[in-house]
């Protein structure tokens, strides 16, 4: 009975290990999945091309100051992955342009995708996002537009032209 006993409860406490993930998401083969924060990103050493291309980037100062005037109002919803070249490129910029232009962070909500760009639940069918990184600019709740994969020209540049464009 014992010799029954114990390999049932060592696959079922296996089993409740490997089943259990937090809120925030979990990870597949080494690549985080799910709700994610800037700071998880900037802290962490396995990401170190995040710090490297936000300290690098410098936004254009006069389009800052026209984003400064409306950034109370503007939320973002972003879809990245931490393996994807322009995520390493375009994630820091965006999130640098957002710092200067002083977007509320409660206002910020980063989700990290496994290499089928795929999150947790329905979350990027629900938000029609087939390529990464996708950035959804929002203002007043509503989506003024999106930059996906790079901007047209910089990220603050498109920025300004979608709330522009979209009548705010």
């Amino acid at each position: 009975m014992r010799l029954i006993i114990f390999p049932v409860l060592l696959f079922l406490g296996f089993s409740l290990v490997f089943a259990s993930c937090s809120k925030k998401g979990k990870q597949q083969n080494d690549v985080p999945v799910g709700k994610i924060t800037v700071a998880e990103l900037a802290n962490s050493n396995r990401h170190s091309w995040f710090r490297e291309e936000y300290k690098s980037y410098s936004p254009d100062s006069l389009t800052i100051e026209w984003l400064l005037v409306r950034n109370k109002n503007i939320s973002v919803d972003i879809f990245m992955g931490t393996w994807c070249e322009d995520t390493h490129q375009q994630l820091p910029r965006f999130i640098k342009v957002l710092d200067k232009a002083d977007v509320p962070s409660q206002g910020i909500t980063m989700y990290a995708l496994d290499k089928k760009k795929q999150g947790i639940g329905e979350i990027t069918a629900q938000n029609r996002v087939e390529y990464v990184p996708t950035f959804i600019i929002y203002y007043k709740g509503r989506e003024a537009g999106r930059i996906v994969e790079h901007p047209k020209t910089t990220i603050e540049e498109d920025m300004k032209d979608m709330l522009q464009n979209a009548g705010f």
